[in-house]
């Protein structure tokens, strides 16, 4: 459990993001944090563990400075279990920690490099759409599951989709909307499911902007007039 603990405080040690402060806990789930933090994000909380600091669990905002949170009670090898380690008042919630890494799904070539360019430019380092294509084993339009499981073992911060109504940002591993902004790259139409170097799909695709809204719950206007976002 040593090297375990050690590895947690290094992660600590290098993490980026927006810190705040766990001013308030309300039982075992959510919480009050200063200042305030977008609707969405997602936050590491840092719990003090045998004089270091770990991370002890993953907290989502909902808004007005409210967090709802997940405790790590233990680990994938049940037989180097971590002690339950709750969080309290005066711990430190990371958000934003990987949102410099971004990965971009756009419908062809052009606007993938487009964006890419633009996200560098920034100062962000954009993960290639080909990871996501290694994992996405059913080579379609990938599951919520799929980018959140992609997230984590790539240390994804933030996707990108290119839609007809703008670029959307989500937060990589609540899915949930950052920010939208003006794409300017023309109509936008989906004949694959993303922009991969492979070029190996089998065949044109219909429907997937369609498939993107309901699964990642976009709220793209062109499909509320048809009714797939009133279930």
């Amino acid at each position: 459990m040593g090297k375990i603990l050690k590895l947690l405080a290094v992660i600590v040690a290098t993490v980026w993001g927006n810190v705040v402060t766990l001013t308030k806990v309300e039982g075992t789930q959510e919480g009050v944090v200063s200042p305030i933090v977008p609707k969405g994000e997602t936050g590491y909380i840092l719990c003090p563990y045998m004089g270091k600091e770990i991370i002890c669990g993953l907290a989502l905002s909902e808004g007005e400075g409210r967090v709802r949170f997940e405790v790590y009670d233990n680990l994938k090898n049940r037989a180097m279990a971590l002690p339950v380690v709750l969080p309290k008042p005066g711990d430190k919630v990371v958000f934003q920690k990987n949102y410099r890494r971004v990965l971009i799904i756009a419908p062809n070539s052009e606007i993938y490099f487009s964006l890419l360019n633009r996200y560098r430019k920034e100062g962000n380092t954009p993960i290639s759409s080909d990871f996501l294509a290694i994992f996405e084993e059913d080579e379609g339009v990938p599951s919520r599951e799929d980018l959140i499981s992609l997230a984590k073992k790539m240390d994804i911060g933030r996707y990108a989709i290119v839609t007809p109504e703008g670029v959307i940002e989500l937060d990589a591993l609540s899915l949930q909307k950052l920010r939208s902004y003006p794409c300017n790259c023309g109509p936008i139409h989906y004949k694959v499911p993303f922009f991969t170097s492979y070029n190996d799909w089998e065949e044109p695709e219909e429907g997937i902007l369609e498939r993107y809204n309901e699964e990642l719950k976009l709220g793209l206007s062109e499909y509320k007039r048809k009714g797939a976002d009133d279930k």
